[in-house]
């Protein structure tokens, strides 16, 4: 079954908005390495497997994978060390996640 990080807050805010990033334009995001935590990864190479299958998703249904995925940091072995995603790439990796753990 796939569960969520368990998370407690005193605001009562969900898990996934309490990692939400607002940038100088007022446009949020989410690091892929805080959704990784959150949604129970601990390692990154297996994590970015569910960011490429969520890119391919994307890019299924016609919607430009670079306005949702955008590398964050440095390279290591052609990997980006981290991702900047919008709501919907969030949504995507998510339901990746899903899927292989079924």
């Amino acid at each position: 079954m796939f569960n969520l990080v368990n998370f407690s807050d005193s605001n009562n805010s969900s898990p996934f908005s309490s990692i939400r990033h607002v940038d100088d334009q007022g446009e949020e995001y989410w690091l892929a390495r805080e959704l990784m935590a959150l949604l129970g990864y601990k390692k990154w190479e297996r994590f970015v497997d569910a960011i490429d299958r969520a890119k391919i998703g994307c890019q299924n249904t016609g919607v430009p994978v670079e306005n949702h995925f955008t590398d964050a940091g440095l390279y290591t072995r052609n990997v980006p060390s981290d991702y900047r995603l919008s709501r919907y790439a969030c949504y995507l990796v998510a339901i990746a996640c899903f899927h292989t753990r079924q």
